[in-house]
Parts: structure tokens; sequence; C-alpha cells
């Protein structure tokens, strides 16, 4: 069958009167005689590749003179490329007449109609609630449909609430606190012993940014003296935020990000009090015990020279002889800007967006000599570890606990209450309540 139609094909790109009438109509009684067979006869209704084989023969035929070449055999034989076998079985194979044609047309169309119509009512019989589930494919005319075709899962219209687009990387800011409330909600879940871990994964990735910055940032001296604000600048651009990056995109608990998302949770009625103050004491402790296991690990090391320990020391003296309300007070400014930076990274969608929207804010507060506490529960010790003037009751009265309280009053109160006001379910209750006054 498959050389029949190849042959007939190739014969079709011939150049027009290359064959004599006679010879044309002997290929034709030889390619017919062949299509005839019993073989290619016995299935109720022929394949595509048998009505192809037909069509090829009728378009080469019916040519007035040689054969049909280019775009007219093309034309022609998509015209007459599906055609009704019956009216041949009984037919001595010769030339394709055009009262033969009309006939077989005719004769094709009552057929197609009988044969569909028991077809339609097969399927009914047999798979009535997979009739809206399947497609039926496409046949030439004289060649039934084939057998239904699953249909693929259809796919939700671009732009629709089940299939948001999202052309440039980063939510909006409506959707950006959902998921805020979702990733709060999210850590209800946990069991306190995974939150302890993940707690103790995030102290030691602070503390590795922190580690970075006191060996490249912390050691600039003859910069300090010289040009003050690009020694800042590298300080604060190069430790830091590598850290965060790490705590976001591996998985970690963070209690200064905690103190933005818990909130934020329990104003949507996704977390209880309880749980809030749960996460905040394990993500706090575990946070502790990780920075001070990294201290550990980095003295046993060796990693700091005499020289190299001067920077660090002297950043964990600046640190320790601040007032309280100094140290609160750069504990609020240094959070408002970690939670934005987590709400940043939150909000991208890419791996490249979440380190620009960590690396601004969390450079920008080091740069700046804010505190942060989870970062001071590294730097501090890991100072007193080499010999800063430092002792374990500066450390957390002076520093440790003003700078947790200004940490918490920042994420919870600048971002999670602020937010939530803006975009979420405490912006409901108080917009009715302003109502009442005209507000």
């Amino acid at each position: 069958m498959r050389a029949v139609t190849s042959l007939l094909r190739a014969a079709s790109r011939l150049p027009a009167g290359l064959l004599t009438a006679p010879e044309q109509s002997s290929f034709v009684k030889l390619a017919s005689t062949e299509l005839l067979r019993p073989a290619h006869l016995s299935s109720v209704t022929a394949t595509r590749s048998h009505a192809s084989a037909w069509g090829c023969m009728h378009t080469f035929a019916s040519a007035p003179t040689g054969l049909q070449t280019g775009n007219e055999h093309r034309a022609h034989g998509r015209r007459k490329a599906s055609v009704n076998l019956a009216p041949f079985q009984n037919q001595q194979a010769g030339l394709w007449t055009n009262s033969q044609d009309d006939d077989a047309a005719q004769s094709h169309g009552q057929h197609r109609h009988h044969f569909h119509t028991q077809h339609h009512q097969q399927q009914q019989q047999q798979q009535p609630a997979a009739a809206d589930a399947s497609v039926t494919t496409a046949a030439p005319e004289g060649i039934a449909s084939s057998s239904p075709l699953p249909s693929s899962p259809q796919t939700p219209t671009l732009g629709s609430p089940n299939n948001p687009v999202n052309i440039s990387g980063v939510l909006s800011p409506q959707l950006a606190y959902d998921k805020a409330v979702e990733t709060g909600a999210a850590k209800v879940a946990y069991q306190p012993w995974k939150a302890f871990l993940l707690a103790n994964l995030a102290g030691v990735y602070v503390g590795f940014g922190s580690f970075l910055a006191f060996t490249v940032g912390a050691n600039l001296q003859e910069m300090a003296i010289s040009n003050p604000g690009l020694q800042k600048f590298l300080y604060g651009a190069i430790g830091l935020p590598a850290g965060l990056v790490m705590v976001l995109v591996c998985g970690a608990e963070l209690y200064t990000s905690n103190t933005a998302l818990m909130p934020v949770a329990y104003y949507e009625k996704k977390a209880s009090l309880q749980q809030l103050a749960r996460n905040w004491m394990i993500s706090y402790g575990g946070n502790f015990v990780g920075a001070l296991a990294l201290v550990g690990l980095v003295a046993s090391s060796g990693a700091f020279n005499e020289a190299a320990a001067v920077g660090p020391c002297a950043i964990a003296e600046y640190k320790c002889h601040h007032t309280w309300l100094q140290a609160m007070t750069r504990g609020m400014l240094c959070n408002w800007l970690v939670c934005i930076a987590v709400w940043q990274a939150n909000a991208a969608t890419t791996l490249g967006g979440k380190a620009i929207g960590v690396w601004l804010p969390i450079s920008a507060f080091v740069s700046m000599g804010l505190e942060h506490c989870v970062a001071n529960m590294f730097m501090i010790p890991c100072g007193m570890s080499l010999g800063a003037n430092v002792t374990t009751y500066e450390f957390l009265v002076n520093n440790l606990i003003p700078v947790t309280i200004g940490n918490t009053i920042a994420g919870a109160t600048f971002v999670g209450t602020a937010y939530s006001l803006a975009y979420g379910g405490l912006g409901k209750r108080a917009s009715k309540a302003f109502a009442k006054y005209g507000l």
C-alpha cells in the first residue's frame, strides 16, 4: 500500500506530457488492481493511507494530458483525497470518470451517515459518563473517525484567579501580604523539635554572614580612617545579606523576621497568641544556641590571627557601650529594615529577586551601625573569644536585652501591624470602626 502511494506521488511530480495517454491508462489500471486486492478491503472503512493512495491515483488519472504537477496536483489531491471504496469493488479497474466520481460521492455520503449513527449509539451505550471527557480526532471524508482520545487537562485562563500571571517577578502588595500570612500560618504547624532545629540553623546562617563581615569589612582599618563611608558600605554589603539569603532560601526560623510574620497570621486568625508566643520563644532560643555553636567552631579554627582580631574586638566593645535608649532605638530601626527585606524576598518569585530584596535593606542597616539581636549573638561572643574587653553582663544587659526589645517592637508594629491595617483583616475591622465617624 505504501509503495503504491509513494509511486503515485512520485509520478505526480513528473513534468506534464512526459507520459502518453496509453501509458497513463496502463499505469492507472496497474495501481487500481493493487488497491482493490482483498487484503486492502477487509475492513469496513479504509485506512488513511488507503484513501490517500486512491486520491493520488485519481489526481494522476484525471489529468487532461500527462501528469499534473506542483500546486495544481496538491490542491486537486486535497479535494479528492477521501473517497468511498465500495463503488470500485465490483468494477473493472480503469480510468476514473466524472460520472463515477459523482456516484461515489453520493454513496460515500450515505455510507458515512449510516456508520456515524451506529458509532454514536455504541458510544452512548458503552461510555455514557466519558462522553464529555473525550475528543474525537478529525478524519478525512470516507474514513471513519478514530477512537476517542482522552482530552488533555484544561489549562486555566491566563490572568484568572486560579492562574495569576506574574510578569514582573514580584507579587503585588496585596498578594505579598497574603503570602506573608500563609508563611506565618505554616510556622504554627511545626513541631517544637523541628522549629528548634530550624532556629539553630538560622542562628548559624546569620553567624556565617557576620563571620564574613568580620573577615572583610571589619579589617579595613586604614580605609576606616581615610574613607570611612566606603569602609562602612563594604562592611554592610559583604556579609550579613548572604546570611539572610541562606535563611530564606534554605528554610530556617529567624526570630527577628518572625516578629512580623507571626502577628499577621494572628490578625488573620491563622494563629493564636499562645502559638505566636511559643514560636517566638523557640526561635529566639534556637538562634542563640546556633550562634554560640558557630562561635565555638570559629574560635577553634583559628581563623582570626592577632592582626585580624582587632576589628572584631573593636566592634564588640563598641556595641556594648550604648545607653539603653540608644540600643533599643537602634534595634527598632534595624529590624524595621530586616522585616522589609524579608517581606521583599517573600514577594519575589526568583532567586535573583530574593537576593536583591534582601541585599539592599540589610546592607543599609549594617552600614548605618544599627543593632540586630541575632547577629549580635554571634558578633559580641566572637569578639569576646578573641579578647574584647566585654563582660557577659555588659553583653546581655547593655546590648542583647534592649536590642531584642527594639527588634520585637519594630517587627510586630512597624511591619506586621502596619501591613495588616493596609491589606488585611485588621484594616477591615478598623474601616468599620472609622466609618461610624465618617472617616
